[in-house]
């Protein structure tokens, strides 16, 4: 198929070939081409699986990190103790992450921070600061956590590569 290239201002359009008429070439003007759609080709557009990769980004294959800093394990809690810990991602691309609290001697299960905010039970005492690669959490109870009972945390992470780390933590 031939291409005719014909200059409009700076530029130039990418235009069929000008039909034939009686074997003599019959000069179109170029509203003309411009207000009808080109007779030759497919009549049916075909979607075209393309993938496009960016050569700078590496792969996310590894999960979110829950790492446990205070209490120390089996430590005895106290009412008013906080439970510290840190959930980071090697890229730092951390994109979902809930915390509950469960408590063994009741066997309640209490949602923490629900991704967004921190529940009306700890949101007076808790907080979130953001860290190297994601966030440490300082939880505390606002009623203070009851006494004599064991409580886990259970942390739920996803990154944007859609590894997650359910990390269960007890005290």
């Amino acid at each position: 198929m031939t291409t005719f290239l014909i200059p409009v201002g700076l530029s130039f359009l990418d235009l069929p070939p000008p039909e034939t008429i009686g074997g003599t070439v019959r000069p179109a003007s170029d509203l003309e081409y411009l207000s009808q759609p080109p007779a030759y080709g497919p009549a049916v557009l075909v979607p075209e699986a393309i993938e496009w990769t960016d050569l700078f980004t590496i792969p996310d294959a590894e999960g979110p990190i829950v790492e446990y800093l205070s209490p120390e394990a089996m430590a005895t809690l106290l009412s008013e103790d906080p439970i510290v810990f840190t959930v980071t991602d090697p890229t730092g691309n951390l994109n979902q992450i809930v915390v509950a609290a469960i408590l063994h001697t009741t066997g309640v299960h209490e949602i923490v921070h629900d991704g967004v905010s921190f529940a009306q039970d700890y949101s007076s005492l808790s907080f979130r600061v953001e860290i190297a690669q994601g966030f440490e959490y300082t939880v505390r109870r606002n009623a203070g956590w009851p006494l004599g009972t064991r409580v886990s945390m259970r942390v739920w992470a996803v990154d944007t590569g859609g590894n997650t780390e359910i990390a269960p933590g007890s005290v």
